[in-house]
């Protein structure tokens, strides 16, 4: 085999090599955009549960407020039904008696 011979074949076996490294960044490029995109939908996932655990808080707070406000307006009207069974009380229905 000649040095051209020779030369010709380490010049092939380098190209094929270099068509191999080639593909393999090809991969890894792919590979770190698919990641890239599974990174983006990761964090729109992540605010999405975020703005909903802000809402939920905000519902929770709300309804919070409300049985408050329901518990502050039981008392009078708990005192107040009292008050007119004690009134009425005092009145004979006649219940239990003979007619």
């Amino acid at each position: 085999m000649s040095k051209v011979e020779s030369g010709t074949v380490r010049v092939n076996g380098v190209g094929g090599a270099m068509d191999e490294i080639v593909a393999g960044i090809g991969n890894v490029t792919s590979i770190m955009s698919e990641s890239l995109l599974a990174s983006r939908e990761q964090s729109s996932g992540i605010s999405q549960v975020a703005q909903s655990t802000t809402q939920m808080d905000e519902v929770t707070q709300s309804n919070a407020a409300l049985v408050e406000e329901v518990a502050a307006a039981a008392t009078p009207l708990r005192e107040r039904a009292q008050s007119l069974v004690q009134s009425v009380a005092v009145f004979n229905l006649g219940r239990g008696a003979a007619a």
